[in-house]
């Protein structure tokens, strides 16, 4: 699985459906995948040059299909952890760290590095997938009760 593959973000979109509904059958490999897969390799990197056809780097928003193929698979990563934590129920130590990085995700408006490169349209696309994943979260109890008041109010920055 690397982001070179052209099925990566196939394969990152099925380990979400798959862990979803049997997330006890792969536990340790999935929770290796995650840590170090998703989270370190793709989101905590930025790998491709942005690409800039869906207009300027400064435009606010752009349909999701004008997207570099990196923030697609980053998208979709963030989903998967989402499945992921829905799946398992009960993990509270993987709940309260996934809360963090999607917090980080929105405190970061959506550039996780700071490395200000991306286009304002892709941060806005990341920023909307990590409060989404949070909200989605928050819908199991057990995984949801790790949602902390100040997370809350970060999310609730999304509506301006």
């Amino acid at each position: 699985m690397t982001l070179e593959s052209p099925h990566f973000r196939t394969c990152v979109v099925a380990l979400g459906h798959i862990v979803f509904n049997i997330p006890d059958k792969f536990l340790v490999h999935v929770k290796n995948i995650v840590s170090r897969k998703i989270v370190k390799e793709l989101l905590m990197r930025n790998q491709q040059t942005p690409s800039h056809s869906a207009g300027g780097a400064e435009d606010e928003w752009a349909e999701e299909e004008l997207l570099c193929e990196e923030s697609l698979v980053k998208i979709e990563g963030l989903k998967m952890m989402a499945r992921w934590l829905l799946g398992l129920k009960d993990d509270i130590i993987s709940a309260q760290k996934t809360f963090r990085m999607l917090n980080a995700f929105i405190l970061h408006r959506g550039d996780l590095l700071q490395a200000g490169t991306m286009p304002h349209y892709e941060m806005a696309h990341l920023r909307l997938a990590a409060g989404a994943s949070m909200l989605k979260i928050c819908e199991q109890k057990g995984v949801g009760d790790q949602f902390t008041a100040e997370q809350f109010i970060n999310l609730s920055r999304l509506i301006n």
